[in-house]
């Protein structure tokens, strides 16, 4: 099982602190910029003037152990 994220950003921040865990793979790409017309019609109430686009993808099965730890991570990136 594999989980993917979109996380538009108003800047370029580095997602190179990637948690450690104990299995399952994490990757990052981007960050991206991306042009208005680039995003679905449907995000912009929630994208707003955010410009810059990093996808996440968690590949492999995440263990109970590593979930919190995944969590902690995303509301960091949300929130910085």
């Amino acid at each position: 099982m594999s989980y993917d994220f979109e996380l538009f950003a108003a800047t370029a921040a580095s997602l190179a602190n990637l948690p450690d865990v104990s299995a399952g793979i994490i990757n990052v790409d981007g960050p991206n910029r991306v042009e208005g017309e680039d995003i679905p019609e449907s995000f912009h109430p929630f994208v707003g003037t955010k410009r810059w686009l990093c996808r996440i993808h968690l590949e492999g099965s995440i263990s109970a152990v590593d979930r919190p730890v995944i969590n902690v991570w995303l509301r960091e990136i949300i929130v910085a």
